[in-house]
């Protein structure tokens, strides 16, 4: 692939994952709202925090060959770690 389409897909994959860390942030906000901090605060609202990086890893793991899948799945927990410490 050549630099642009690279570029682009790493613009909208940030796009997305910033959307999706934003709505899960208004949605535990309204949970707690809600519901108050009990069960929310110490069960739920960290399970939610986990969903996207499970869909990475899924998504990462998807493919025919089973090289592709350990090497795809690598990337994906690579990436995960890089971004736990960026936090």
């Amino acid at each position: 692939m050549t630099l642009y389409p690279l570029l682009f897909m790493l613009l909208v994959y940030g796009y997305i994952l910033l959307r999706g860390a934003l709505l899960i942030g208004k949605g535990c906000e309204m949970l707690l709202l809600i519901y108050g901090p009990g069960f929310i605060a110490g069960i739920l609202i960290p399970i939610v925090a986990v969903v996207p990086h499970v869909i990475v890893i899924i998504a990462s793991g998807t493919g025919v060959d089973i090289e592709e899948v350990t090497h795809s799945t690598q990337v994906g927990m690579g990436t995960l770690i890089g971004t736990s410490l960026m936090l």
